[in-house]
């Protein structure tokens, strides 16, 4: 996904960190490494990651990460549970 914004020299320093919203709340980041990524960058990545208080995943530069690809799939098909009226929903005030 990033990979294609590096030219030739920056490659193997070239480390994705996702973190997730609200980002002083969640606990968890995505540290994402391309195939060029220089495994002792993404090692100091992650503990710099893990420093702040964050539990790293390792990852692979795909559509969506790990997380996104999970969640996305799951959300749908709660959706399509509530409106085939299979499962119900409702805002408690």
């Amino acid at each position: 996904m990033f990979g294609w914004a590096c030219n030739y020299t920056c490659k193997p320093s070239a480390v994705g960190l996702h973190y997730f919203n609200p980002v002083q709340l969640m606990q968890l980041t995505e540290v994402i490494a391309t195939e060029h990524t220089d495994p002792a960058v993404f090692e100091l990545t992650k503990q710099w990651s893990n420093s702040l208080g964050k539990t790293s995943v390792a990852c692979g530069d795909t559509p969506g990460f790990i997380v996104n690809r999970l969640l996305v799939p799951a959300l749908a098909q709660a959706m399509l549970l509530v409106r085939t009226h299979h499962a119900q929903f409702s805002l408690r005030h």
